[in-house]
C-alpha cells in the first residue's frame, strides 16, 4: 500500500475532525460546563468516593491560581507523583489551566529514577504525598540528588519540616483567581517518560493536538459511557482515563491501587461499559467475578494489550461473555490498532486489530523498504495522536523515517483484512504488567554488584503480568549471588520495585554474536523450553 506525504495525512486528519485548533485548557472548561455532574469515582482504602466534574474543575482552577502565585509560568514542567486521587485529577486541570506542562510519574519510581527524570525534564515543581502504602516519600525526597531547576517540592499530608518542602495546604490556602493563559494546540502539554532500548528513560512530548486526537479516535468511550481504569498513575493509559473524565465528561472509575475483588464490585454497581486492561488485570477480574458472583453483563468492550496476551485468557474471557479484543499502542502513539467485538473470535484472539481512525501502518525490512503483504518486518506508525517527538532532539534521529513514520521497534505483519499482528520486538525492553523496563538499565545495575562478571536481562513469560524480569548472570570466580541479595542491592540503589529481577539464572558465559551482542533470543528460548510443561502419556 502506498501512502501520501505527511502534509497530505495532516490535511486528512483535519478533514476528518481528528485535528482541530482546540486546546486542553479550553476543552477542560467546556467539559465542566456541559457535564458538571459527571462522576469521578474513586476507590480508596476500601471506601468509595464520588466527585462531580464541577468539583474537580473548581479545585483545578484554584490550583492553577496557586501555581501561578508560586511562580509557575507557561511552559514550566510540574511533576506529579501521586496515586489516583481527587488531588491528582484536579492537578492535571490546574497545571494545564496555568499553561504549564503535566509530568505524571509512577509512585513506584525511587530516588535514582526520580533524580534523572526531574533533572532531564528540568521540572520546576515536584508534588508528592507524605506517605502512600509502605512508601515513605519524605525519605525519597531527602535522597534526591542535586536538582538546580527544581524550585519547589510540595507534599500532601503530614508536616513537611524541611526547607526544601512546602505543605500542600499552604500552597492552596490563599486561593486567588488564576490568570487565563493562551496556549497553542501544538505547545507541549504532557511529558511522559518511557523506558526504551537505552538505559535511561526518554521524555515523550504530547501536545493538546495529539492528546485530543487520541480522544477523538475513541468514539466507543461515549458508547460505553462508564469506564473502569485499573491503571496506576504515570502511565499513558491512566492519563487517558483521567482525560476521558475531565475532557470528555464521562463517568470514570479508578482505584488508588489495584484490587480485583473491589473492581468486580465496582463494575456491577456502576454498570461499567468499558475497560482498557493488561492480561494481569483481566485474569484477576475474571477470577473475582466468579468467586464473588458478580455480573460482567454491562461490559460492551474490553481491550487487552500493553504486553503479550495469552490466547487461553482471551478464550476464557470470551466464553464468560466478555466482549474482549486486543489492542496495540505505546506512549509515543497511544492508540494505533484495536479489534472490534463483532470480529470473528480467532481474529480477536490472534490479532491486534485494525488501525484506528487516522492511524497508518507500514511494515518494512531493516533497510526501511516495504515488505510484501503478509510478510513480517518492523512496524512503522503515523497518526494524529502521535507524539511531537522526544524531549532530547538527539533521540529523534533514529526514531523516524522520512514523512514522520515512527519506528516502533516492534515486529509484525498485516493480514489481508488489514489486521495487525505483533510477533516480536526489536526493542530490548521487558513489559511487566504494562510497564516498560529497559533491559540495558537492569544489566547496568547488575554489573555494579561485586559478584557479577557479566549479565543479561531478559523477559520471561508470566500468566499474570505478561512478562517478568529474569537476570542471567556470569559470576566472578569464587563468588555467589541470590535473588534476595539482588533485591536488597536494588533497593539500596533506589530502583523501582517493578524493575527488580524476579528470576535468576547462572551461566558460565553468555552466548554472543561475532560482533559481541548477547543472543538473547537463545536465552529466552532456552528458558521457555525448560519451563514449558511436558505432555503426559
Amino acid at each position: 500500500m502506498r501512502f501520501g506525504s505527511f502534509e497530505k495525512a495532516q490535511a486528512d486528519w483535519r478533514a476528518a475532525g481528528l485535528w482541530n485548533e482546540l486546546t486542553l485548557p479550553v476543552a477542560l472548561a467546556a467539559a465542566a460546563e456541559s457535564a458538571p455532574t459527571a462522576p469521578f469515582v474513586l476507590h480508596r482504602e476500601g471506601a468509595v468516593e464520588v466527585y462531580p466534574l464541577s468539583e474537580v474543575h473548581a479545585l483545578g482552577r484554584n490550583i492553577a491560581g496557586a501555581l501561578q502565585r508560586a511562580g509557575i509560568c507557561r511552559g514550566d514542567v510540574v511533576a506529579v507523583q501521586l496515586p489516583n486521587s481527587l488531588e491528582n485529577s484536579a492537578l492535571y486541570q490546574g497545571i494545564l489551566l496555568a499553561g504549564a506542562v503535566v509530568l505524571p510519574l509512577s509512585c513506584t519510581l525511587g530516588p535514582a529514577d526520580l533524580t534523572f527524570i526531574l533533572s532531564d525534564s528540568q521540572a520546576r515543581m515536584f508534588i508528592v504525598p507524605d506517605q502512600w502504602r509502605a512508601i515513605d516519600f519524605k525519605e525519597r525526597v531527602r535522597k534526591l540528588g542535586d536538582l538546580p531547576c527544581l524550585a519547589m517540592v510540595v507534599m500532601l499530608g503530614g508536616d513537611a519540616k524541611n526547607h526544601r518542602v512546602t505543605n500542600w495546604s499552604d500552597l492552596i490556602a490563599q486561593g486567588q483567581p488564576f490568570s487565563q493563559v493562551v496556549v497553542d494546540p501544538d505547545d507541549l502539554a504532557f511529558l511522559m517518560y518511557t523506558s526504551g532500548t537505552t538505559s535511561n528513560p526518554k521524555g515523550v512530548m504530547h501536545s493538546s493536538r495529539s492528546l485530543l486526537a487520541e480522544l477523538n479516535t475513541r468514539d466507543h468511550f461515549r458508547e460505553e459511557k462508564v469506564l473502569l481504569s485499573p491503571w496506576p498513575t504515570g502511565s499513558m493509559a491512566a492519563t487517558s482515563a483521567i482525560l476521558a473524565h475531565i475532557v470528555m465528561g464521562l463517568t470514570v472509575v479508578m482505584m488508588d491501587k489495584w484490587d480485583a475483588d473491589a473492581a468486580a464490585d465496582l463494575l456491577e454497581v456502576w454498570q461499567v461499559g468499558g475497560m482498557q486492561t493488561t492480561p494481569f488485570h483481566l485474569s484477576a477480574l475474571l477470577d473475582a467475578a466468579v468467586t464473588r458472583g458478580r455480573s460482567l453483563a454491562t461490559l460492551k468492550g474490553v481491550r487487552v494489550g500493553a504486553t503479550t496476551v495469552p490466547e487461553a485468557l482471551m478464550r476464557r474471557a470470551s466464553e464468560m461473555g466478555v466482549p474482549v479484543v486486543r489492542s496495540y499502542g505505546s506512549t509515543e502513539h497511544p492508540s494505533a490498532t484495536q479489534g472490534v467485538p463483532h470480529d470473528e473470535l480467532e481474529l480477536r484472539i490472534l490479532s491486534d486489530g485494525r488501525p484506528l481512525p487516522g492511524s497508518q501502518i507500514r511494515i518494512v525490512d531493516d533497510d526501511g523498504h516495504d515488505v510484501p503483504p503478509g510478510s513480517e518486518g518492523e512496524v512503522l506508525l503515523r497518526g494524529p495522536e502521535q507524539f511531537k517527538g522526544y524531549l532530547k532532539p538527539e533521540l529523534n534521529e533514529g526514531a523516524f523515517l522520512p514523512e514522520r513514520w515512527f519506528k516502533t521497534g516492534d515486529i509484525g505483519r498485516v493480514g489481508s483484512g488489514g489486521h495487525l499482528t505483533i510477533t516480536d520486538r526489536k526493542k530490548d525492553i521487558i513489559i511487566r504488567g504494562g510497564q516498560n523496563i529497559s533491559s540495558r538499565e537492569i544489566e547496568d545495575l547488575l554489573l555494579r554488584l561485586p559478584a557479577v562478571a557479566d549479565a543479561a536481562a531478559i523477559a520471561v513469560p508470566d500468566l499474570r503480568l505478561g512478562e517478568r524480569v529474569c537476570a542471567v548472570v556470569v559470576l566472578k570466580q569464587g563468588m555467589a549471588l541470590s535473588l534476595p541479595e539482588i533485591d536488597g542491592a536494588f533497593q539500596a540503589m533506589g530502583i523501582a520495585r517493578h524493575k527488580t529481577p524476579e528470576h535468576l539464572e547462572f551461566r558460565d558465559e553468555l552466548p554472543r554474536t561475532p560482533t559481541g551482542k548477547v543472543r538473547k533470543n537463545e536465552l529466552r528460548a532456552e528458558f521457555v523450553a525448560r519451563e514449558r510443561p511436558r505432555p503426559t502419556r
